[in-house]
């Protein structure tokens, strides 16, 4: 066995500095961080799991009482932002590269999943940017939408990214096949199953926040949220949307309650209030339900 494994799992106690704090009610959650001047947010998102955008109307909202501001995806590209570029990327068959699919903060032309942000209100309070988001007027041209992989993968499905030719992003083998085929071949009994994965959807009791800053003089961004992995965050966000330097993006995380992998990655939430917050020169705060 590894040190670590010896270290770790093998029923030894583990020294730990933040369990007091947590089993007593101190902990130090994103929602708890309050900064001064803080503006409130809320995200206009897609109802469908694909679609055209033909129109986001967002008049109406942006005269609601408490709005400091609406802001879509063109708005962000007419700035210069950039998309969220994948965590990771890895050769496949053949050494062939992995299918680029960028995700741009707030959908431009096209909606890809249900609840892609469209559109971010910011409001001097979480109710009043609640308000003016539903009186967003969002027209969607619905496109075909595929609910799992085989359907995905099916001859004649709608492609999600016209980059990604049958919906495949990734082809990846290990191993010897001819070791493979052989072992098959000389096999008494072969028998053919079809395996399900399920389907992953993390819950963690701590829903996913954060509060995005701009220091003028300095430059420089401030993300406060629950992640498990400041370095990455910033990494994506200041290479990728903003294109800083990464000591130009800080990102703080404090306690966080729970995350089972899904609080690794650079929510496209987190680079809209950085931005809104540079364009409203206020920290802009939100909080997921």
């Amino acid at each position: 066995m590894t040190d670590d494994i010896v270290r770790f799992g093998s029923d030894r106690d583990a020294r730990r500095s933040e369990d007091g704090p947590l089993l007593t009610g101190r902990g130090r959650f994103t929602d708890d961080v309050h900064v001064p001047g803080e503006a409130h947010a809320a995200f206009v998102r897609a109802s469908v799991g694909h679609a055209e955008i033909r129109g986001l109307d967002v008049a109406a909202a942006s005269r609601k009482p408490g709005v400091l501001g609406v802001f879509t995806g063109r708005d962000l590209a007419a700035d210069g932002l950039g998309a969220i570029p994948p965590a990771a990327a890895f050769p496949g068959r053949g050494g062939r590269p992995m299918v680029d699919a960028p995700i741009p903060p707030l959908a431009i032309d096209r909606v890809r999943y249900v609840g892609e942000p469209l559109a971010i209100v910011v409001a001097e309070t979480a109710a009043q940017a609640r308000d003016a988001a539903e009186a967003v007027v969002v027209d969607l041209a619905e496109l075909p939408a595929a609910p799992d992989v085989v359907h995905a993968m099916a001859p004649g499905a709608h492609a999600v990214w016209p980059q990604a030719p049958g919906n495949v992003a990734f082809d990846w083998t290990d191993g010897d096949a001819a070791v493979v085929d052989a072992a098959f071949a000389r096999a008494a009994h072969v028998e053919r199953v079809r395996l399900l994965d399920t389907r992953l959807a993390p819950s963690a009791l701590e829903p996913r926040a954060a509060i995005g800053q701009w220091d003028p003089a300095a430059a420089r961004y401030t993300l406060i949220a629950s992640t498990q992995g400041v370095a990455v965050v910033r990494r994506l966000l200041a290479e990728g949307v903003f294109k800083v330097p990464p000591q130009k993006l800080r990102v703080l995380t404090y306690d966080v309650g729970g995350g089972f992998g899904m609080k690794v990655q650079a929510y496209a939430e987190y680079a809209t209030l950085l931005y809104a917050a540079r364009r409203l020169g206020r920290p802009v705060r939100w909080c997921a339900t």
